[in-house]
């Protein structure tokens, strides 16, 4: 593990934090869950079409209806919606305070989101890999294939 950081340090150095990840924790969040059986494409031009409006109070008080209606190009609107509104209550539960969320231990928050309907182990873990970076410690995203992995283009044989 100590090679892969190496090689992140060097990365994260060389190119800066991954274009994709917005300073907005919510938007991470957001984003996550938009992701799921879409393409980026579609996450990024529901994002934008949110405004102003992504906020995670926003989120929560909006009704299902017209949430569905602003993130309909990323299917699935009906779960998806209801899966952010049950996100931004989870959020809202630490008062939208990424600062309390990060106090918490990493496992307690990832047991906290496994059990909102509509989030899994990836998109959990997605949003912990925000929260990471929003901590400034390093965190590699890895793809692991047949004992190797991939880490910004470069293999990395096991």
């Amino acid at each position: 593990m100590a090679n892969i950081k190496k090689i992140y340090d060097i990365l994260h150095e060389h190119y800066g934090l991954p274009p994709w990840w917005s300073k907005n924790p919510f938007e991470v969040m957001v984003g996550a869950v938009l992701v799921q059986n879409t393409a980026w494409n579609n996450v990024q031009r529901t994002i934008s079409d949110f405004g102003d409006n992504l906020t995670p109070e926003y989120v929560e008080h909006v009704t299902e209806y017209e949430l569905e209606n602003v993130i309909r190009s990323c299917g699935f609107c009906k779960a998806k919606a209801a899966c952010l509104k049950r996100l931004a209550g989870w959020y809202g539960s630490y008062r939208y305070s990424q600062g309390k969320v990060m106090a918490m231990p990493k496992e307690h928050i990832r047991t906290e989101l496994l059990a909102i309907k509509g989030i899994g182990a990836e998109t959990a873990d997605v949003i912990l890999m925000g929260k990471s970076i929003a901590k400034r410690n390093r965190c590699v995203s890895v793809v692991h294939w047949q004992g190797s992995a991939v880490l910004g283009g470069i293999k990395v044989t096991a």
